[in-house]
């Protein structure tokens, strides 16, 4: 059983909104890439996306620990 301390809390919705942002800002650019058709925006924005994702894990993490009890990384 995994429980959180204060700094575990602060970790995952901080991260939580990093990802929420991330998406948020690339999906965002690349609206506007396609609406105004500059190629060059489109690559910025799908690697903002990608970036993004590298926070994923720890986000699945957190989150299954709230739901489960149990971490998917730590047993």
């Amino acid at each position: 059983m995994v429980t959180y301390t204060n700094e575990d809390w602060l970790i995952g919705l901080s991260t939580f909104g990093i990802l929420i942002f991330g998406y948020s800002l690339g999906f965002f650019y690349l609206y506007k890439s396609r609406k105004m058709k500059i190629k060059l925006l489109s690559f910025y924005s799908l690697s903002q996306i990608m970036l993004a994702t590298a926070w994923l894990p720890i986000i699945v993490d957190f989150f299954s620990v709230m739901l489960t009890n149990n971490s998917i990384f730590y047993p």
